[in-house]
């Protein structure tokens, strides 16, 4: 799967486009696939370090920020979603 990555703080640090392994799906939870997405000014902002000190972040960080799902594994067999 393809992801925009932060690799550290540091406001003209550019975000980085990577391929990422499709997660594992476990139980109790669901697959989500993309059709869309954004970067937004939040984005921006932990990118520059702008709320480190109250939102420590691991490094590298997926931005999860804004987009379009489409349900694709549940394994909850049996149940709704």
């Amino acid at each position: 799967m393809k992801a925009f990555s932060i690799s550290r703080y540091k406001k003209e640090s550019p975000l980085e486009l990577v391929d990422l392994p499709e997660p594992i799906v476990k139980d109790h939870e669901v697959l989500v696939e993309i059709h869309a997405a954004s970067v937004n000014l939040l984005d921006s902002k932990i990118k520059s370090g702008e709320f480190k000190l109250i939102l420590p972040y691991k490094m590298p960080l997926v931005s999860r920020t804004r987009c379009c799902r489409h349900y694709r594994k549940n394994r909850s067999e049996g149940k709704k979603l």
